[in-house]
């Protein structure tokens, strides 16, 4: 059985703690990492555009959260669903053997000054879920404390938290006593992982990790066991092409093509044919490899990865023996991971750029580096004022807006044949001007 890893974290804003997770991400193979308070430039999301699609949606202010996922698997933004502290994807299922059709996943912002942390948006959303059938996973720092989940203490926001929790048959996956929250005078748990009652069975393995976040709050994972997810592409070398073999193997799987193409489904039957032949022809003349969907980082290396162990080593020893010249050893550690991967960011960066000696190389940085991130299309309101409920009704109505009478429809040409019929009955007769001109010149 496959199964989608999840990490959840707050990276606290900070460009060494967006470094560490990108290595974590790449050396667990993570698939889906549900971010909060990730480091930005000018209100817009940085470093961590290389790990995967960024999802998030917030106009004007600074974003709190952001959802990254792989070309592993293929979700949807829902834009009404998302805003400044709460990022929301849709995930459904490609596979008929999945036993999930639909499963929602957020990644949550509950600010520590507001008096309830459960927003609106948040409430509509779960009330959504239950109308469409759909499962949710929630990562979210709540900066809210209660004893069910953990912490040391209960305060109010942990008991609005908890009525929230109760209300919508949710529930929590943390286990144990480990803080996700850890500075040198206090450690809490904050972060908490929600998800719903009947998805819970599915979700395996919830730990607090031990790797070093350079940030105040530690890394969760845990899996979603589902079926259909794939685990490797295949991926062409296009520079392998034999043109010889491609050509005559065209040429053999175009010799028998239609022989009608009239009507709009001949046309399209034709164009199937040909797409098929040039897509097989080029599979056979190809060089085809199997590689995973997660790239390695250009910039780690050995001398990072061993003050990283160094760094979890230490850790471990300062929450065991709980002195503070541990911490502070552990402290100067981490800082100096921050350091170093910065330092490694920009050598690999700049070392890239002296590289590049083709205008055509240069241009095309220049137009990725200008491109304004879009995030998928999401869900749809249409004319009744209801939402779309995936995205192929999403296209549909897209479809039906742009392009009226365009959807087919598998009985349009049996009605189009009958309207044929039925005009062709109904007509006047044709004039037979062979026999006007009989009386015209008085043949008999």
């Amino acid at each position: 059985m496959d199964g989608l890893k999840f990490v959840q974290i707050n990276l606290h804003r900070s460009r060494a703690a967006s470094g560490a997770v990108a290595n974590l991400i790449t050396k667990h193979k993570i698939d889906i990492a549900l971010i909060q308070e990730p480091w930005t430039i000018n209100d817009k999301i940085k470093g961590l555009g290389m790990l995967g699609n960024v999802l998030n949606r917030c106009s004007g202010d600074r974003p709190r959260t952001c959802i990254i996922h792989t070309n592993r698997i293929k979700p949807v933004l829902l834009p009404q669903f998302s805003d400044r502290d709460m990022t929301t994807m849709l995930l459904e299922k490609n596979n008929e053997n999945s036993r999930l059709s639909k499963v929602v996943a957020v990644s949550a912002y509950m600010p520590y000054n507001e008096r309830n942390p459960i927003s609106n948006r948040m409430e509509l959303l779960v009330e959504w879920c239950v109308r469409q059938a759909a499962s949710i996973i929630i990562g979210a720092d709540t900066n809210s404390c209660h004893e069910l989940w953990g912490s040391s203490t209960t305060n109010d926001r942990g008991l609005k938290l908890l009525d929230f929790i109760n209300s919508n048959n949710l529930t929590w996956l943390n286990e144990g006593t480990r803080p996700t929250f850890s500075m040198s005078i206090r450690e809490e748990i904050l972060d908490v992982t929600l998800t719903s009652a009947e998805i819970q069975p599915a979700m395996k393995e919830w730990r607090v990790f031990d790797d070093p976040s350079l940030s105040d709050h530690r890394y969760i994972t845990f899996i979603l066991k589902i079926r259909g997810i794939p685990t490797n592409k295949i991926v062409s070398e296009k520079r392998s092409l034999n043109i010889d073999c491609y050509l005559k193997t065209l040429k053999d799987k175009l010799t028998d093509p239609p022989k009608v193409y009239g009507t709009p489904q001949e046309i399209d039957t034709y164009l199937e044919h040909v797409t098929n032949a040039i897509t097989n022809a080029a599979n056979e003349a190809l060089i085809c490899k199997s590689k995973g969907f997660h790239s390695k980082l250009p910039w780690w290396s050995t001398s990072l990865q061993k003050v990283d162990e160094r760094c979890k080593k230490l850790r471990r020893k300062a929450r065991r023996t709980n002195r503070t010249r541990d911490k502070r050893k552990q402290r100067r550690a981490e800082l100096k991971l921050g350091r170093m991967i910065r330092e490694a960011k920009r050598k690999s960066w700049r070392g890239f750029c002296k590289g590049l000696k083709k205008l055509q190389d240069i241009a095309r940085i220049n137009r990725v580096l200008e491109r304004v991130d879009q995030n998928s299309l999401g869900l749809l309101t249409k004319r009744d004022g209801t939402l779309t409920n995936n995205i192929r009704e999403t296209l549909e109505v897209l479809i039906a807006e742009h392009f009226p009478g365009a959807i087919n429809d598998t009985n349009t040409e049996q009605r189009s044949n009958e309207e044929t019929e039925r005009i062709y009955l109904t007509r006047n007769p044709r004039p037979d001007w062979g026999l006007a001109s009989k009386f015209i010149s008085g043949e008999n």
